[in-house]
């Protein structure tokens, strides 16, 4: 019979500095500084909402896509966890996203799922916001 390692898997965090086009099924750590509906429009499914968010941590700022009931727990001045990210090409800027792999929760529901979390960032380094560098992108 094997022997099993207790050692707790460690989960790796990445920070908004390290996020280029290719990044995905990453974790990282946010804190909310704004929000902007811009869409929102009814389909054959209900109503669609549509945010930009820009969140952040002491290392960089970037914009997170936000649907529907994204958006309604995205509060400016929340700090979220997001598992399993993905950065989105828009128009060659980057966009954080959370689809249909990754989950989003506040930092607050995330530990008291028992999660293994760091520290929540002191402050947002606006001035240094990914999302606004345009990007080529070449396959």
């Amino acid at each position: 019979m094997l022997e099993q390692d207790s050692a707790v898997d460690t989960i790796e965090w990445v920070k908004v500095e390290s996020l280029t086009p290719e990044s995905f099924n990453f974790n990282i750590v946010v804190s909310v500084h704004s929000i902007e509906v811009v869409a929102e429009r009814m389909t054959d499914l209900g109503r669609i909402r549509i945010g930009e968010v820009i969140v952040g941590d002491t290392t960089g700022s970037v914009v997170l896509s936000a649907r529907n009931e994204q958006i309604d727990m995205l509060v400016p001045g929340s700090t979220v966890v997001v598992r399993q990210g993905r950065i989105d090409m828009f128009d060659g800027y980057i966009r954080l996203r959370v689809d249909k792999f990754g989950t989003l929760k506040t930092y607050k529901e995330a530990a008291e799922d028992g999660e293994s979390l760091p520290q929540t960032p002191e402050t947002i380094h606006l001035a240094l916001n990914i999302s606004e560098s345009k990007h080529q992108w070449v396959h």
